[in-house]
């Protein structure tokens, strides 16, 4: 069967036909030659993809296209490689089905070729922007040729890298991999797509991962989607926070899907991630999410409920120059939407994506690994913002400590006891220990709780984390989320049950009204306050009251 999948995939044998669950059919004379193939305007050394999409159609399929026009420029292989400002996407094609019957108007390997050069150039083996929440991106300093990105979650990690040169040595490749999961005890997931080495699955199965279920990857314009408005008594909410907790039920009760809606949100609250619910008076019938890549011509479609053309509709609309109103979409360069879907599981949903000008380029069959150890349950940080999580800690904050946000009206909080509470003018004489003032208190933050308690970063009006500081800052692990110096706003460290923590407030008049910092809890007293003297110099409260 990989060798199936290999010939097609260097243009060899190309199936005739395809059936609804994507299995290859052939027939006598499906076989190109060189001499076929460069009659064809396929290069004589390119690995050209042949007809890729599901042909909706009885007819005979076995006629090779005319010799194909300049679609395909002459620059010595033959294959598009253009840089990203340059980048164009083919030609429109109508999204009914007959737009996928081959004849003398179109050229279907041509567009499942620059489809899939885009998808491989432009989504796979890329580090991702912005880097996703908890998460460390490392490349494989020892692979030339080929770009790969090893993702270490925590909870999991993944391979994800673009075509691999001939010369590979895979199985190296594939044990330098799992070797890292193994010695962070994260499972293992690497995506084989059926234009890969044959022996690229050889050698993960010898390496000890198992295979799982083949999924069709589907590429369409979006200029090309459908626009279905939804029905008169239903509306299209985005992200909508209430209906948020409908739609994780619905998304965990559905599927498969591309990327599930916890890792969606798990990811980080950014500009380029964005979910649609489909709400019929109070009642969420179905909901979508999806993901801008930006500096790339793609938009990806991550998940859906169930196949309801509105939602393609709406993010076509909302991505591309000069579209929608969503901030940072209309500034995008998205042409394109890519979905993965596996037909056995879905028939619906990959029949109406077809339906909708969606292209298979490609499958994908993600290979899973085990470590023998226990997984961590969550990532070493959580983004908060929003939610109960947040809103509930800062309703805390605000009661135990009588918080009171100003510019004019100080200290800000009625300071606990024990605690004690430092001038921050020293930092303008000597701003290298606004660095070294962090790295205390992160240090103190850590020593002060019991393994495997979580501390909290909150920023007045933005974007708070959760996060185990062992498992932060050090080399491999993601960027340590909390910083003590108040610059601009609010910026407070603390547990969860507010017996230790630190406050920093940026306007608060002091001997020189550069702000102030009042660290809180006996603990964290104990494991601070040295450095803080020597940092900072002599303390302006202690337990609330003026000293000196």
């Amino acid at each position: 069967m990989r060798v199936l999948h290999h010939y097609d995939w260097i243009g060899l044998l190309v199936p005739a036909e395809r059936t609804l669950a994507g299995y290859r059919l052939h027939f006598d004379g499906d076989t190109r030659t060189e001499e076929d193939r460069q009659s064809w305007g396929d290069p004589p050394t390119e690995r050209s993809p042949g007809p890729g999409a599901r042909l909706r159609t009885g007819q005979d399929n076995r006629t090779p296209p005319p010799r194909l026009p300049a679609q395909r420029p002459a620059t010595g292989t033959g294959v598009r490689t253009p840089a990203l400002a340059e980048w164009a996407p083919p030609p429109p094609l109508r999204p009914s089905p007959s737009s996928l019957r081959p004849g003398p108007t179109l050229s279907l390997a041509a567009t499942m070729h620059d489809l899939r050069h885009a998808y491989d150039t432009h989504l796979r083996g890329h580090l991702p922007t912005p880097p996703r929440a908890g998460a460390v991106h490392l490349p494989d300093p020892h692979l030339t040729g080929a770009r790969l990105v090893r993702s270490h979650y925590g909870t999991h990690g993944s391979v994800d890298h673009g075509p691999l040169p001939p010369d590979t040595d895979l199985p190296a490749l594939v044990a330098r991999q799992r070797d890292r999961f193994e010695a962070r005890t994260e499972p293992a997931h690497w995506p084989v797509h059926a234009h890969d080495p044959p022996a690229l699955e050889d050698a993960l199965h010898a390496a000890g991962f198992t295979p799982g279920p083949e999924r069709s990857v589907l590429v369409a314009e979006l200029s090309a989607l459908p626009s279905v408005p939804p029905a008169q008594d239903e509306q299209l909410r985005e992200n909508d926070r209430m209906s948020a907790q409908a739609v994780r039920e619905l998304a965990a009760t559905s599927g498969p899907h591309r990327r599930p809606l916890a890792e969606h949100e798990a990811d980080g609250i950014s500009f380029e991630h964005r979910t649609l619910a489909l709400v019929r008076r109070t009642r969420v019938r179905a909901a979508s999410w999806a993901a801008l890549r930006k500096e790339t011509p793609f938009l990806v479609l991550e998940g859906m409920t169930a196949p309801r053309p509105e939602f393609l509709g709406e993010w076509a609309r909302n991505a591309g120059p000069g579209r929608g109103l969503w901030w940072g979409w209309g500034q995008a360069q998205a042409r394109l939407m890519t979905a993965e879907v596996e037909p056995a599981a879905q028939p619906e949903l990959y029949g109406m994506l077809l339906d909708s000008g969606f292209h298979e380029i490609t499958t994908v069959r993600t290979h899973t690994w085990q470590p023998l150890g226990i997984p961590a349950v969550a990532r070493p940080v959580t983004e908060l913002f929003d939610d109960r999580e947040h809103d509930d800690l800062w309703d805390r904050f605000t009661e135990r400590f009588f918080f009171t946000p100003s510019t004019t009206v100080f200290p800000g909080i009625v300071d606990p006891t024990p605690s004690v509470t430092w001038p921050l003018h020293e930092t303008d004489e000597r701003p290298e220990h606004v660095a070294e003032l962090d790295r205390a208190v992160r240090r103190g933050l850590a020593a002060a709780i019991p393994a495997g308690e979580s501390l909290y970063s909150l920023d007045w009006q933005h974007i708070g984390r959760r996060y185990d500081p062992r498992r932060v800052g050090g080399p491999g692990q993601p960027p340590h989320p909390a910083f003590v110096f108040p610059d601009g706003d609010y910026y407070i460290n603390l547990t969860g049950d507010l017996r230790l923590g630190t406050f920093g407030h940026p306007w608060e008049s002091g001997p020189h009204g550069r702000g102030t910092l009042c660290v809180f809890g006996a603990e964290l007293l104990a494991e601070v306050e040295k450095d803080l003297h020597r940092l900072l110099g002599a303390p302006i409260r202690r337990d609330g009251r003026a000293t000196g």
